[in-house]
């Protein structure tokens, strides 16, 4: 309940700021409690973005004091390899590399390829060719999927 008012705060201060709201999530550590925002933009977000969101939020958190006890507030980017939680974050990440763990057959399996499709239901992975496997393609139920997350992909000067 208070990680859902939360979310409905920033989710109104990250719009003011023109930028969107990636993910939040509360955790109790051993410095104490932090609340990690992360806030994405088409064309990437900057340490101003950040430090207004930081500054806004602190501001109203402090006011309404929906956090019990001294906690920490972090404002970021979801960086280069971002985790996939919600059927928007699959569908931002159309066409990337991403790592899929997954159950099948009583087991965790570990798919790595691109992401072609995003359905209500699911995804679509295509595994690229190697010397031994053809080109596959997996679709896998949300039901299944246990973990996600993008790959980053240094693509350095051709030639390299």
């Amino acid at each position: 309940m208070i990680l859902e008012k939360i979310r409905e705060l920033v989710e109104r201060i990250t719009q003011e700021c023109g930028v969107d709201l990636y993910d939040l999530e509360l955790k109790n550590t051993d410095k104490g409690k932090v609340l990690q925002v992360f806030i994405t933009r088409q064309g990437g977000i900057t340490l101003s973005d950040c430090s207004r969101v930081s500054r806004l939020m602190s501001n109203e958190l402090d006011v309404i004091d929906l956090i019990a006890n001294h906690y920490f507030l972090e404002v970021s980017s979801p960086g280069l390899e971002r985790s996939l939680k919600t059927l928007k974050q699959y569908e931002q990440a159309l066409n990337e590399q991403v790592k899929i763990t997954c159950r099948q057959e009583e087991k965790n399996v570990l798919i790595t390829g691109i992401l072609r499709k995003v359905t209500a239901d699911g995804i679509e992975l295509e595994k690229e060719k190697t010397k031994k496997e053809d080109k596959q393609s997996f679709n896998i139920p949300f039901d299944q999927i246990k973990k996600g997350r993008t790959v980053f992909v240094f693509k350095g000067k051709k030639g390299e």
